[in-house]
C-alpha cells in the first residue's frame, strides 16, 4: 500500500487503516503503524469482527480493502496485490 500511495498521493490518494485486532492495544497500535511508516490515517477499533467497522463494511477476513472515490462511495472492494493499484489508477488515472 505505501507504493501505491507514493504514486497516487498527489493525485489526492489517501489510505484509512483500521486495526480490528482485539490482542492489540491502542497505543502498540498507532506505534506499529508509525514504525512501518505507514501513509495517512490510521484508527483502532479493537473488537475484532464485532465492532462497528466490521458490521458497517461486511468485513470477515483481513486486509479488506475498499477504493472510495471522491463522493464518498465505494468504487471497489475486496482488493489484493495488483488489483488495487489498478483500481486506484482507473479512478485516478496514471501517475
Amino acid at each position: 500500500m505505501r507504493g501505491v500511495f507514493e504514486k497516487y498521493g498527489a493525485k489526492g490518494l489517501r489510505i484509512l487503516g483500521v486495526c480490528l485486532d482485539k490482542e492489540a492495544d491502542r497505543e502498540k497500535a498507532v506505534a506499529f503503524a508509525k514504525e512501518l511508516g505507514l501513509p495517512d490515517l490510521q484508527a483502532f477499533d479493537g473488537k475484532a469482527f464485532q465492532g462497528p467497522a466490521a458490521h458497517a463494511y461486511g468485513i470477515q477476513g483481513i486486509p479488506a480493502v475498499f477504493l472510495i472515490d471522491a463522493e464518498g462511495k465505494i468504487a471497489a472492494k475486496d482488493l489484493f496485490g495488483d488489483g488495487v493499484e489498478k483500481a486506484v489508477e482507473a479512478l485516478l488515472g496514471k501517475p
